[in-house]
């Protein structure tokens, strides 16, 4: 998609997080999308985006994915599409969700706890203060030494 513009990534953004699971697999994923209300939603002639999606059909020679000749979609219907590679776009999404379910769930276990891990406070105190990335990096670092220490 490099060199495609910025319409290419929004409506692939919006293909992504709208395609839906064909099956119990998880392996075909399918989209509905209509070029005037895309286009409504983001402030885009219905033109721009049905050319955008039309592009999004043909053979790709530049793409990474080899499968059906690099297209990204495959119409299957008036608004309906086959996501070529959702699959694989569903399972790094599941892996953010997963990582930001385990994130919260060990801030709740922290907190129920009540005792801070070494430098949690000090941190915390930088962000609030607007600390520089420099100097949360040598907060973090000292932590992460003190921890090692104990």
């Amino acid at each position: 998609m490099r060199g495609c513009g910025a319409l290419a990534f929004a409506v692939w953004s919006y293909v992504i997080a709208h395609q839906k699971p064909v099956g119990k697999e998880r392996e075909k994923f399918e989209v509905e999308v209509n070029a005037e209300i895309v286009g409504f939603l983001l402030g885009e002639s219905a033109e721009d985006v049905g050319k955008t999606i039309e592009g999004f059909c043909e053979p790709d020679p530049h793409s990474r994915s080899e499968e059906k000749e690099g297209r990204k979609l495959i119409k299957t219907g008036q608004y309906s599409y086959e996501v070529v590679n959702g699959a694989k776009y569903d399972r790094m999404r599941r892996e953010c969700d997963r990582r930001e379910a385990t994130r919260l769930r060990v801030s709740r276990w922290r907190k129920k706890k009540g005792k801070p891990l070494p430098g949690e406070l000090t941190y915390g105190k930088a962000v609030k203060n607007g600390a520089s990335q420099e100097e949360l990096d040598r907060i973090s670092d000292n932590s992460l030494r003190e921890r090692s220490e104990v």
